[in-house]
């Protein structure tokens, strides 16, 4: 044609220009073999998380489920002591009461027998002078109870079924912490007349999560309204939330179960933590798990993607190359 065919060096344009984009095809092809995994993998990651996390909140009510169902049958037999003591006694003096100290003893004896939760049924006068005891036929005749929380309460006003702090006995071996349900006694004309008082060892319910609590990094507790702490696990030497809390907070505001994610006060653990209210007790069974071990779990997933996907994407990538 007369017309000489237009050359870069010694290879024809068309030849370059076909070249160039095949190469940035490939380039784009590598992005595209490191960047869709990476985003695959990241939403991956997200939804394995967010089930891991739906799971361990699943694991946290079905724990909650078990404790509060135990801490219920518990104080709800309690409750029945104080109607068949309260029926025993009823119409008897705080002397009366003295005086048959002996055939009480035998049958609160009987009650405590069948009861291993609890440590000592008592019935104490108006004074604040205890009448008669499970624990011995004859009553200590100083023993004073007149400045506790579970006589003051009930001395004021019917309160119902109170619930104490736990206390430490007043003599070394004189049996292991504490805490008391309380309930009124009336004499005939309306007027107070003493408490029984039914005190319930902490160690029994500790003894029960630890059997429930088989997950690692496990947290369970029986806790006041006020943040007085009945029982927990793992054990801590403080037995007291305070009112700045994340569980008073919310109690505060009237809620009566929930989860929410907190740095603990007491030994500053991470935990995932539900709560919910012991229907008919100032009461809150409380369960959770260390976001440690859930973030472990969620590793522990997210690895397995690693390890064949990490490979192939890498492999694709030196192909590419």
């Amino acid at each position: 044609s007369g017309f000489a065919p237009v050359m870069d060096g010694n290879i024809p344009r068309s030849m370059k220009t076909a070249r160039e984009s095949a190469v940035r095809l490939l380039k784009l092809m590598m992005v595209a073999s490191l960047v869709l995994p990476a985003a695959v993998f990241a939403y991956a990651s997200w939804v394995t998380y967010r089930d891991i996390q739906v799971a361990a909140d699943e694991r946290i009510e079905r724990s909650i489920d078990v404790m509060q169902q135990q801490a219920l049958r518990v104080f709800e037999t309690c409750d029945r002591t104080f109607a068949e003591v309260g029926e025993v006694v009823r119409g008897m003096s705080n002397e009366d009461i003295h005086a048959a100290q002996v055939s009480l003893h035998a049958r609160l004896d009987r009650i405590q027998g069948v009861m291993p939760q609890v440590q000592t049924i008592m019935i104490i006068g108006r004074d604040g002078h205890p009448l008669a005891s499970s624990r011995m036929e004859t009553v200590e005749a100083d023993a004073d109870f007149a400045q506790r929380d579970y006589f003051l309460v009930e001395k004021e006003a019917d309160a119902g079924t109170y619930v104490s702090e736990v206390r430490t006995p007043r003599l070394p071996g004189n049996g292991n912490d504490f805490f008391v349900l309380s309930h009124r006694l009336d004499a005939a004309d309306g007027s107070f007349n003493g408490i029984i008082a039914v005190s319930f060892r902490p160690s029994y319910f500790e003894k029960f999560y630890k059997l429930v609590g088989q997950t690692p990094g496990s947290f369970y507790a029986l806790v006041r309204s006020d943040g007085a702490i009945l029982a927990r696990v793992p054990e801590a030497a403080t037995r007291q939330l305070s009112t700045k809390s994340m569980f008073t907070s919310a109690i505060g505001k009237g809620k009566e179960s929930g989860l929410f994610t907190v740095k603990s006060e007491i030994d500053g653990v991470s935990r995932r933590i539900g709560f919910r209210r012991l229907e008919g007790f100032p009461v809150y069974a409380l369960a959770g798990i260390e976001t440690g071990e859930i973030q472990s779990e969620w590793l522990s997933a997210i690895g397995s993607y690693l390890m064949f996907g990490l490979p192939a994407a890498l492999l694709l990538f030196g192909v590419l190359w």
